[in-house]
């Protein structure tokens, strides 16, 4: 071919793969106030180094205010772990600590205040039951029978009872 001709073309292409490195572990709360009585919702998400998320497993372990171990379990990330907090579980912050293999993260929440009573009447007995997780006082119920009524001043501990005969 003559200088400066094109005698010849062609194209060449590689396929590179470049593999998935964890970076980081994220820890999602459903809400970071959880209250008495609900299921704390956490979900893990494990990043690579461009920040696209990793199937793997993770290891949980929830702790409460004072640092004992509540739960220790394994999901998958991106899956969503469910714990019970106990009706009656006082106010505090708890810690969520996740590895997957070498990352780790730690998050906190807080179970919130939470002030309720349940009344329930047997026979000509009004029982009235403290079912939050603190204590219920400085507050009045109003009791209605027929045309009469009154209020009721309680102050009741968490979980304690009073009974009033009605007449």
């Amino acid at each position: 071919a003559a200088e400066g001709e094109e005698s010849n073309k062609g194209i060449l292409s590689y396929n590179v793969e470049i593999l998935q490195v964890p970076t980081n572990i994220e820890i999602l709360f459903e809400t970071q106030n959880v209250e008495p009585g609900t299921n704390l919702k956490v979900k893990t998400i494990l990043h690579d180094q461009a920040g696209e998320n990793i199937e793997s497993t993770s290891r949980i372990l929830l702790k409460d205010s004072k640092g004992n171990l509540r739960e220790q379990t394994e999901i998958l990330t991106g899956g969503f772990f469910e714990f019970p907090i106990l009706f009656n579980e006082p106010p505090a912050e708890w810690s969520v600590e996740v590895t997957s293999g070498e990352i780790a993260s730690n998050s906190r929440f807080r179970i919130i205040e939470k002030a309720a009573i349940k009344t329930e009447i047997l026979n000509r007995t009004l029982i009235i039951t403290n079912v939050g997780n603190v204590p219920y006082c400085d507050k009045s119920l109003l009791v209605k029978i027929g045309e009469y009524s009154t209020n009721v001043d309680l102050c009741l501990d968490v979980g304690k009872s009073k009974k009033y005969v009605l007449v």
